[in-house]
């Protein structure tokens, strides 16, 4: 704990030498002192560490190669993605003093994720509504807390957008890059949703000559999935059998009995109508299984009707732009929701495409005009 204590001030006192350099306001330095105090009370304090089994192997990860060792075990079965980029990206941009537990591991999380939040907000990026949801949804504090890396996730989505209406394309490129390293199902939903938006809203204005060109775009889009179909298919299985070991309701040799047919209507009609339910509908007060889970739900509902609201604000200001970011949004829904079956790791997805959503709609819809 003594080293996690050092490593919390140390981190604190870069945001006081940001404070001195009126970089950050006082209102904004408290904030930032108790949110980058709150992974204190996550782990062993709301649930056990073992909650969330992945924080074990990304600390492991971390330590070897602050210590220069690039031999690794085999990645469990249950463990989805590329943690090695992720941990060598999250050891150059947090340099911690020390590396001894999971806490400093999500201490190094919530300052990443606090230095992108200031620099959106210093750079005019953020509304009233992306403000108070990036900054204190309950989920947001907490997965923005703990030892994985949806606050590296979320730095490279948002600068990667920043940057590319910015025009400084190579740092945009630069960015996405390293998400497909880490991330390659975000970095198709997010590069698609950004090209699109640069076709057809470049210079915040719409043509014919832009609307061809989106439509061609969509079209492309359409080919390569009808293309890629039966990959598209066997990675669409493949995805629901390891959420079924990871929920511990088959092994790795069992046969899944569920199986989704994107090329059937009825299939693909149920797995779209599923996605929907249980991105927007679970955990909910039925089938919580735990205290946790059951604030989860009571979440849900705040974040249905936050997300309604939003909508039709941004709606008033700009309609179309509105309804192209609803899309990313619904796209988002069908595949975590149709994919994930395990509460805590859809919750949590889901948190990062509502993040994601978020920023973008108040930023395109309200902002982006005002960027620095």
């Amino acid at each position: 704990m003594i080293f996690s204590i050092i490593n919390f001030s140390f981190l604190f006192l870069l945001f006081i030498f940001l404070y001195s350099k009126k970089i950050l306001s006082k209102n904004l330095l408290l904030i930032f002192f108790f949110l980058l105090l709150s992974p204190f009370f996550i782990n062993n304090v709301l649930f056990d560490p073992g909650y969330m089994p992945d924080q074990a192997y990304y600390l492991d990860l971390h330590q070897k190669v602050r210590n220069l060792i690039f031999t690794f075990e085999p990645l469990p079965t249950v463990v989805r993605n590329r943690p090695l980029f992720a941990v060598i990206t999250q050891t150059v941009l947090t340099p911690l003093p020390f590396m001894f537990s999971v806490l400093d591991l999500a201490l190094s999380q919530k300052f990443l994720f606090l230095i992108t939040f200031l620099f959106l907000y210093k750079k005019n990026a953020l509304n009233d509504y992306s403000f108070a949801v990036l900054l204190l949804l309950p989920s947001v504090v907490l997965y923005t807390g703990v030892a994985l890396k949806e606050s590296l996730i979320f730095c490279l989505v948002t600068m990667s957008f920043y940057f590319s209406l910015k025009r400084k394309y190579l740092f945009s490129i630069l960015f996405y890059l390293i998400l497909l390293l880490i991330k390659p199902t975000i970095f198709v939903l997010s590069l698609i949703f950004n090209v699109g938006y640069l076709i057809l809203f470049y210079k915040n204005s719409i043509s014919n000559k832009k609307i061809i060109f989106f439509i061609l775009f969509i079209l492309l889009i359409l080919i390569i999935i009808f293309i890629n179909i039966e990959w598209l298919n066997n990675f669409a299985n493949h995805r629901i059998k390891v959420e079924a070991i990871y929920d511990g309701k088959i092994t790795e040799f069992d046969i899944i009995n569920e199986k989704v047919n994107l090329l059937n209507i009825f299939s693909l009609s149920s797995f779209i109508l599923k996605g929907f339910i249980n991105f927007y509908l679970n955990p909910n007060f039925m089938n919580s299984n735990n205290l946790f889970q059951f604030m989860q739900s009571i979440e849900n509902i705040f974040l249905i009707l936050l997300l309604i609201f939003n909508f039709f604000y941004c709606y008033e200001k700009d309609n179309l732009k509105s309804i192209f970011w609803l899309m990313f949004l619904f796209a988002g829904t069908i595949i975590i929701g149709g994919l994930v079956s395990n509460f805590g790791t859809m919750t949590r997805w889901k948190i990062e495409i509502i993040m994601y959503y978020i920023f973008y709609i108040n930023l395109t819809c309200e902002k982006q005009k005002n960027l620095k």
